[in-house]
């Protein structure tokens, strides 16, 4: 497994709405965490995406594509993906510009979502979480900062290690880690397809960009 602590491409551009994105989903969890019980389920059925119910009412059900990215199952769920959009979304919010990168943002967290639905539309398991658009940064980093140096933590077993390798490596590690999790039936509470579908849907968005120098 890898873990990284921090990317070489660091923009110069002082990335407001990554900041933002990461306030907006602190703030809806600490919402979530405050209400009671009853409260908190009723809050969360209300604004998570289940794909049954948007197949058969999408009219009603679309903005729930939207809401249930500011959505989190715990604090170790908010705190993993905060943590990637840290790391590597500054990047992208510099090649992109601000507007463009939260557009990119919600274009991509969309169509991990629909992705989700359409391979699963009679499920009737909500889906919550920001890690469908976070899986689209990654795959535009990828795609323009291929030769970033990313330090990780690697953890084999008992044994932890520190190091370094290109961006290409550790993104193709982990969308294959997708891909491998989506081939043997995916499992547990973990929308698989939404990482695969904002994945390829970010990497799409980023080749309609030419490169950075």
């Amino acid at each position: 497994m890898l873990f990284p602590l921090c990317a070489t491409a660091r923009s110069r551009h002082i990335p407001i709405f990554t900041f933002g994105l990461i306030l907006a989903n602190a703030v809806v969890y600490w919402h979530q965490r405050n209400l009671p019980p009853w409260d908190h389920l009723a809050f969360v059925f209300q604004y998570h995406v289940v794909p049954a119910h948007l197949m058969a009412n999408p009219l009603r059900e679309l903005p729930t594509l939207l809401t249930s990215m500011f959505l989190h199952g715990s604090f170790s769920h908010l705190l993993g993906n905060m943590w990637f959009l840290w790391i590597f979304g500054d990047d992208v919010e510099g090649k992109l510009g601000r507007f463009r990168f939260l557009m990119f943002y919600f274009v991509a967290g969309v169509a991990a979502g629909l992705t989700e639905v359409l391979t699963s539309p009679t499920s009737h398991r909500g889906c919550i979480g920001a890690s469908g658009a976070i899986s689209g940064v990654l795959g535009a980093y990828m795609y323009w900062f291929p030769g970033a140096t990313i330090t990780s933590l690697l953890f084999l077993g008992p044994i932890i290690k520190r190091i370094e390798i290109p961006a290409v490596v550790f993104l193709g590690i982990w969308i294959a880690m997708q891909l491998a999790a989506v081939w043997s039936g995916g499992g547990g509470n973990v929308a698989w397809y939404a990482h695969v579908g904002g994945f390829v849907a970010g990497l799409l968005l980023a080749m309609l960009v030419p490169r950075p120098k």
